[in-house]
């Protein structure tokens, strides 16, 4: 298998609405975007652990199995159980919107492996 094509994948991000980012002086593989409720969401990884396409597909389907939205969806709730710093006020929009990012994180994890089956 030849050498990562990030130009490519940076396609696949965009039509995702992802940021895509190689650093190629750090060696760091960058992900970010917005959920729907504005959180900043973002997965990072060192290139130097990734070969190929279909080793940072599964990178990230570990963030996807390790993404545990209860945890997350308490990080953003003040002790009342309503949303703080910028959280949606009522928590099944918080736990809405936690669901949604890992569903895009499952789905990043699928078009980069699709990408695989078709190179």
């Amino acid at each position: 298998m030849g050498p990562i094509d990030y130009k490519l994948i940076g396609t696949i991000c965009d039509d995702m609405s992802i940021h895509f980012t190689y650093d190629d002086e750090l060696r760091q593989i960058y992900f970010n975007w917005n959920s729907d409720a504005g959180e900043d969401v973002n997965l990072e990884f060192s290139a130097d652990d990734i070969s190929s396409i279909e080793e940072l597909s599964d990178l990230i389907k570990q963030e996807y199995d390790n993404y545990d939205v209860g945890y997350e969806t308490l990080l953003w709730l003040d002790n009342f159980g309503h949303g703080k710093n910028g959280a949606p006020d009522y928590i099944g929009d918080i736990v809405a919107d936690k669901e949604a990012t890992k569903a895009k994180i499952k789905s990043l994890a699928e078009e980069l492996e699709s990408l695989v089956l078709t190179i």
